[in-house]
This record gives C-alpha cells, structure tokens and sequence, in this order.
C-alpha cells in the first residue's frame, strides 16, 4: 500500500484543523488524548454540497398513503389496534328500554322534557327488565292475537298477470320469427353433420383401398366404425338443436 508524503492521517485530522511546529507540541504535552482532534473542520470541505443544492427531481422524499397526508388524517382513523370490528350487544337494559319506550315503528315515549327524562334513565341502565316485564304484563309482549311478534320482516308477494306490460320497450318476437331462427339454425347444423359424415367415409373408403383383397375384413371394420361415429354425430347434432332451441327461445323472448 503506498504511504502518502505526509504520512498516514486518522480521519480526526484529515477533515479538521490542528496546530503545527511548536504549538502543536504544546498541545499534544498537554492534551489528554493527544490524537483526538480539535473538532474544527475545514471550510471547504465542511457540508459540501450544501444541504438543498441538489437538483428536485434527483431525490423524492417517499410517501405512505394514507398515512402520510397529513390533510383530515388523525390517528384515531388509522389506528387499527384499537379500529377492529366489534360485536353488537345488546344489553337488558337496552331490551326493557324498547319495551317501555316502544321503537320508531310503534312509539311509546312521551313529548317534552319527560321523553328526555325517559331517554336519560335508559341510557343509564337504570331498568330492569324483569321488574319491566311484570309491569307491562302481556299487553306489551304479546300481538293482539296472544302470540309473540314473528322475526324478520314480513314481505308480500304479489303475481304479476301481464308480465311484460311493465317493459313495454322490449322486444316481443312471434312465433314465426323464432321458428324460423330455429329452421336456420338447424339447417347449419345438418351441413355441417353431412360433411362430417362425408370425411368419415371418404377417409374409411381410402383407407380401404389401400388394403388387399384378402384383407376385405379389416375394410368391413373401417366401414362398421364409420358407420358408428356417423350415428353418433347425428344423435349429438339432435341434442345441439334442442339445446340451440331452448336458448334461443330463452333469449329472444326475454
């Protein structure tokens, strides 16, 4: 490793000033430490660059979303340790509460200053509900009919006679229109089962002429498997037709 001229210096020395000749003899007589430094650095070395010379778009502080706008952003909001979803409880105070009080459906607290008052003793949990249950009696727990209220929401169903009188912009096709959609459809389907039928036994013929009269079996064989695929082809070609009918249908009459 090359020494430089002036010999190796601590990084103590290197960036900040000392004493020479004499003086710095006199210091380091008396320096407790006498390789500490003196902490003063050198002007043209010291912060440089300068902090906020550097170009804008060089650097880019990073920020966290949502956490880091500051804008209506308290840490109440963010603080999920203490956020976590809660289970609603209600209480039997809560319970003797709507059986005095009654609920926005049926209301039974009084006007003025006495609901409030009504209001505030509920809040408080200061009801009891059995004393509230052997004050109401079954005029408060029970339906006119002696049975208790049903759960859930009672929804009525009615039948609509006319169903598309509400949807008067909807297409309404005729029975001409789809049979012949059908027809079409089916016709398709038939030309493309024939020339499937076609390459079979064009394929079972050539592979048949290339085989020996006494091989005539073999050429039977091909024929017989032709002969199955086709029937095949035919009944999976019924299937789509009824399938394609049923779609259509459905989709051109909804």
């Amino acid at each position: 490793m090359s020494v430089p001229p002036g010999g190796l210096r601590t990084l103590g020395t290197k960036y900040t000033l000392k004493s020479h000749g004499i003086w710095e003899r006199i210091r380091r007589f008396f320096a407790v430490d006498p390789n500490r430094s003196t902490g003063i650095p050198y002007v043209a070395q010291y912060r440089n660059p300068l902090p906020g010379t550097l170009p804008q778009p060089t650097y880019h502080d990073p920020v966290t979303i949502p956490s880091g706008d500051i804008a209506d952003n308290p840490y109440w909001k963010r603080d999920n340790r203490r956020g976590f979803p809660r289970l609603s409880v209600v209480t039997q105070s809560d319970q003797a509460g709507m059986l005095l009080l009654g609920t926005a459906a049926i209301p039974r607290i009084a006007d003025g200053a006495a609901g409030e008052k009504q209001l505030v003793e509920i809040k408080e949990g200061s009801q009891s509900l059995v004393e509230v249950m052997k004050k109401l009696g079954n005029e408060g727990l029970l339906m006119k009919d002696g049975l208790p209220p049903l759960p859930g929401r009672p929804v009525q169903w009615t039948q609509q006679t006319d169903a598309w009188a509400a949807y008067p912009d909807k297409l309404v096709v005729s029975e001409e229109l789809l049979r012949g959609a059908l027809t079409d459809a089916s016709g398709i389907i038939g030309i493309h089962v024939g020339r499937l039928i076609e390459w079979f036994l064009s394929t079972g013929v050539a592979i048949g002429g290339r085989i020996e009269e006494k091989r005539f079996g073999v050429l039977s064989v091909y024929i017989f498997r032709c002969c199955i695929i086709s029937a095949y082809t035919i009944d999976f070609s019924n299937k789509i037709s009824k399938t394609l009918e049923y779609t259509f249908r459905d989709d051109l009459i909804h």
